[in-house]
């Protein structure tokens, strides 16, 4: 499976406008490669922390790597995985009760609706509905 990396100045300022507070930037980006002018996913990820255990704050960091890996996404392939990832972020946001999360997930999808033209997560397609949302 191919690495999975992000430009870090887009990551970052994605971060800060989901409200990611700068002591779970940082651990993030320890957590995972930075390798200076990108971020890479790493394979094994965890919270090993006794003192960073806010989950809204972790789902905020996740869901902005992802929502930057779909708007960096060269092929259709990888915009589906950054979307299945954001589906399930979304899914595992509600189980937690961060309904916080949840909210900003929506409003970056019905944002991006007329580039991904998908109805919002686990909601029925209606034909007609990508065209509607273009126009």
């Amino acid at each position: 499976m191919k690495i999975i990396s992000v430009e870090k100045q887009g990551l970052l300022a994605d971060m800060q406008s989901w409200g990611v507070s700068p002591n779970y930037v940082h651990k993030f980006l320890t957590k995972n490669n930075d390798t200076g002018q990108h971020v890479e996913l790493t394979a094994f990820q965890f919270n090993d922390t006794a003192h960073l255990n806010n989950p809204q704050q972790w789902l905020s960091a996740y869901a902005a790597f992802w929502c930057r890996v779909y708007r960096e996404a060269e092929a259709v392939a990888d915009q589906a995985q950054a979307l299945g990832a954001i589906q399930s972020l979304n899914v595992v946001a509600g189980m937690l009760g961060q309904s916080a999360v949840v909210l900003m997930i929506h409003r970056w999808w019905e944002l991006s609706l007329p580039l991904h033209a998908l109805p919002a997560p686990n909601a029925r397609f209606t034909p007609g509905m990508a065209t509607a949302a273009i126009h």
